[in-house]
């Protein structure tokens, strides 16, 4: 039993930890100014490096707990910001980000 739980948090962490890559380059810091987002040249890097660190964390079993409030700290912002599909007034265009999200 121990080792599924082993491959569910690496599986998990995994997630976190392959979408982090992708937060160091221009793109998305540009979708993320674009969505309202201040200062996503400086913001979206350290979305990164929370999304990496958390999911090391988590994955790793070294500071579990430090690695999961991490992966909060990168959530709920990351949440709140990109995917508001609440604030949207056209109702096809919030049905797709919904969808999306």
């Amino acid at each position: 039993m121990k080792y599924v739980a082993l491959l569910g948090r690496v599986l998990f962490a995994l997630i976190f930890v392959r979408y982090s890559f992708g937060l160091f380059s221009k793109d998305p810091a540009g979708y993320a100014a674009g969505h309202g987002v201040p200062l996503a040249s400086i913001l979206v890097p350290i979305a990164g490096i929370l999304a990496l660190l958390g999911g090391l964390s988590v994955a790793s079993g070294y500071k579990a707990r430090w690695g999961a409030w991490f992966l909060v700290a990168f959530l709920v912002p990351v949440t709140l910001m990109m995917h508001n599909f609440w604030t949207v007034k056209d109702p096809m265009e919030a049905s797709i980000r919904r969808a999306c999200s």
